[in-house]
């Protein structure tokens, strides 16, 4: 069977074959890694994907550089799907301070000087404790962070009458 040349008119319960389409190809993942964030993102929708809300670790690269990519280079997904970069926030080289025991305010302060800054704050109910206490921290006393890292305090609470 040999396929009728473009624009030929066929006889009526003439034969015709459908090639149908099984969607646009699956785009392959750019290697954006090393790249600042910015130029990482172009490139990313050059391709025709788009990007996601980045997520951002302490690494040895500089701040503002890709470290990875989700899914990672030459993974092929869908036109228009996103792809999640994930960013240096630095090298982890400050060590967390010990604040447990400190007033939130305290903390605050000493984080700070440390060059660190408070994280979300929550509270915890401890009996036979004053409240407003520095019950527990994260990351942990002795941790590395990265400069300007957050430290997510737990502070004491009356349990209630």
């Amino acid at each position: 069977w040999q396929d009728p040349p473009p624009g030929t008119v066929l006889p009526k319960g003439g034969a015709v074959h459908l090639t149908i389409s099984s969607g646009p190809a699956a785009v392959p993942v750019p290697d954006v890694v090393g790249l600042e964030a910015d130029q990482a993102k172009r490139i990313i929708e050059a391709a025709g994907l788009t990007t996601g809300t980045p997520d951002s670790i302490p690494a040895s690269a500089d701040r503002g550089v890709v470290i990875a990519t989700r899914p990672g280079q030459g993974v092929g997904r869908d036109p228009g799907s996103a792809i999640v970069l994930v960013i240096s926030s630095g090298p982890a080289e400050i060590s967390v301070p010990d604040v447990i025991g400190m007033t939130n305010q305290q903390a605050r302060d000493r984080l700070e000087q440390a060059g660190l800054k408070a994280g979300a704050v929550t509270a915890r109910t401890v009996p036979n404790r004053p409240a407003g206490l520095v019950i527990d921290q994260r990351p942990a006393p002795g941790t590395l962070s990265p400069r300007d890292g957050p430290v997510d305090l737990i502070l004491s609470r009356k349990p209630n009458p």
